[in-house]
C-alpha cells in the first residue's frame, strides 16, 4: 500500500496548473491569462494555501493503487449547481483560454530564438567597367624648338609680354602666364650627344583653358559620386583608377556625361573664334620668326566607353563551359588547363569583390568621417560636401541593394531637411539598431562588417 502524502506542496500545483493552461512552466517566471509575470511563492497567501486550493486533484484508493482523479472527472462526479464563487471559475476558464493563447505565443517566440541564423543573402554584382577619356589642356598647348636661337630667354620673356597682354582681354583677373623651356637630350646619327631646347606654351587665354579643366573636374567627380574603385595602379607619378559603375547609375552617369559633351561642343567654337581673331594673329607672327605655327586645336569630347560586366560565379561558370563547348576534343590536359581558368577566374572574380567592398566602406566611413567633423564644429547644417558624400554612398549602396542603403538614404532625407548633423546622427544610430550610439562606435561596426553579402 502507497501512502499518500498530504502536506502541501505549491510549487507542483502551481506546475500542474501551468501545464493545465497550455503554457510551459519556467523556472524563475511566467504569465497565465495575461497576469503579471511573478514567482510562484510572491504571495504569502497562495504559499500558505493547501494544493488543491488552485487546481483540485484528489486521490482515492483502488485495489492497491493510488488512482488520480482528474479535475473534469470530478465535476461530472458532482451536480452543477450555482454557489457563490462561480464569478471566479468562469474568470478561471477565461483565463485557461488566454493562457492557452499566451502559451503558443511563447512557444512560437522560442523557437524563433533557437533557430539558427539565416545565411546572408546573395546580392547580384552586376554593371559596367569604364575607360575614361577626356581631353586635357595639352590639346591647347604648342610646341617650339629654340635650340637655334642665341638668346632663346630674350625670345621667351617677349612671348609671354604678347600672351598676358592677349590674355588681359579676354579675363581681368587673370594672373600673369609664364612659358617655361625644356631641355632633351638626344644622340645624332654618328651618336654624338646633342642638347635640345624645347619652348612649350599655350597661346590660348585662361577662360578657354580654365573651361577644358573643368569639364574634366566634373567628369571625375561624376566618377567617384557614381562609381565604385575596382583597381588602382600606379604610372609614374599619376594613379590610375579601373571604375565600375553599377547597373541602376548607369543613366546618371550617362546623363553627366552628355552635359559635360555640351559644354565642350561650345568650348570648341570660342576655340575657333579666337583662332581667327587678330590676337591669334599677333602670337603667331611673333613665334614665326623661329619656327611657323598653325593654330587649329580639336577639343573631342568626353567618354567613359562602358563594358557590360559581371561578377557573379553564374558568369564565371557559363564562361568557362562556353570555353569547353568551343574545344572540338577535350583530352585530360586540356581539361586540366580548364580548372586552371576557372580557378583563376574565381580567385580575380573574390578579389574584385574584396577590392569593391573596400572601396564602399571607404565611402560610408567618410561619410561617418565628415559627419563626426561637423558634429565637433557643432555646425547647425551640414556642408555641401557632406551632403555630396552621403548622396554618393545612399545612391550607390542602394544601386546594388545593400543593407545600409536604408540608413544611409534616411541620413540624407534628415541632412538635406536641414537638420543639425548631431541629430541626423541620433536618428542614423536609430536606423542601424543602435540607439544611443555614438559615430565611433558606429564606424567601428562598419568597419568590422561585411557591407557586400556576395562572397560564398
Amino acid at each position: 500500500m502507497f501512502q499518500l502524502d498530504a502536506r502541501p506542496r505549491p510549487a507542483k500545483t502551481a506546475q500542474v496548473q501551468l501545464l493545465l493552461y497550455g503554457v510551459e512552466p519556467r523556472s524563475e517566471e511566467f504569465t497565465v491569462g495575461g497576469a503579471e509575470s511573478r514567482t510562484p511563492h510572491d504571495d504569502p497567501k497562495e504559499a500558505q494555501q493547501p494544493a488543491g486550493a488552485a487546481v483540485t486533484s484528489r486521490t482515492e484508493p483502488q485495489g492497491g493503487n493510488v488512482k488520480e482523479v482528474p479535475p473534469e472527472a470530478e465535476e461530472k462526479e458532482e451536480p452543477k449547481k450555482r454557489t457563490g464563487n462561480e464569478e471566479d471559475e468562469e474568470g478561471e476558464k477565461k483565463g485557461e483560454k488566454k493562457g492557452e493563447k499566451e502559451g503558443e505565443k511563447r512557444k512560437c517566440g522560442e523557437e524563433e530564438k533557437a533557430a539558427p541564423p539565416q545565411k546572408a543573402r546573395h546580392i547580384p554584382v552586376s554593371g559596367f567597367l569604364i575607360d575614361v577619356s577626356c581631353p586635357t589642356e595639352e590639346r591647347l598647348s604648342v610646341r617650339v624648338d629654340v635650340t637655334s636661337l642665341p638668346n632663346h630667354l630674350a625670345f621667351l620673356y617677349g612671348l609671354q609680354d604678347i600672351i598676358n597682354a592677349v590674355n588681359a582681354n579676354y579675363s581681368r583677373r587673370a594672373k600673369p602666364r609664364v612659358c617655361t623651356v625644356r631641355y632633351y637630350k638626344e644622340k645624332d646619327r654618328e651618336g654624338k650627344e646633342t642638347q635640345r631646347k624645347i619652348l612649350e606654351f599655350s597661346p590660348y587665354p585662361s577662360p578657354i583653358i580654365n573651361t577644358l579643366k573643368e569639364a574634366r573636374e566634373r567628369l571625375y567627380a561624376a566618377l567617384r559620386q557614381h562609381c565604385l574603385i575596382l583597381a588602382s595602379e600606379k604610372v609614374g607619378s599619376q594613379k590610375r583608377h579601373l571604375f565600375f559603375l553599377p547597373s541602376g547609375k548607369a543613366a546618371d552617369l550617362e546623363l553627366e556625361v552628355q552635359n559635360i559633351n555640351a559644354a565642350l561642343r561650345t568650348l570648341q567654337e570660342k576655340v575657333m573664334e579666337f583662332e581667327a581673331s587678330e590676337d591669334a594673329r599677333s602670337i603667331t607672327e611673333y613665334v614665326a620668326q623661329v619656327q611657323p605655327i598653325e593654330l587649329r586645336a580639336v577639343i573631342g569630347s568626353a567618354s567613359v566607353n562602358p563594358v557590360p560586366f559581371s561578377l557573379d560565379r553564374q558568369f564565371v561558370e557559363a564562361f568557362v563551359e562556353d570555353a569547353r563547348r568551343s574545344l572540338a576534343e577535350i583530352d585530360a590536359r586540356r581539361e586540366a588547363g580548364l580548372r586552371a581558368l576557372e580557378a583563376e577566374l574565381e580567385e580575380r572574380r573574390r578579389k574584385m569583390l574584396s577590392e569593391l567592398e573596400q572601396s564602399m566602406k571607404e565611402k560610408v566611413l567618410a561619410v561617418l568621417d565628415q559627419l563626426e567633423g561637423a558634429i565637433k564644429e557643432n555646425r547647425d547644417r551640414p556642408t555641401r560636401s557632406l551632403l555630396s558624400a552621403v548622396s554618393s554612398a545612399a545612391s550607390i549602396s542602394s544601386s546594388l541593394q545593400l543593407g545600409i542603403a536604408k540608413p544611409l538614404e534616411e541620413l540624407e532625407r534628415a541632412l538635406k531637411a536641414r537638420e543639425k548633423p548631431s541629430s541626423a546622427a541620433k536618428g542614423l544610430a536609430i536606423t542601424l539598431g543602435a540607439p544611443g550610439a555614438s559615430i565611433r562606435q558606429i564606424r567601428e561596426r562598419i568597419a568590422a562588417e561585411p557591407l557586400l553579402a556576395v562572397i560564398e
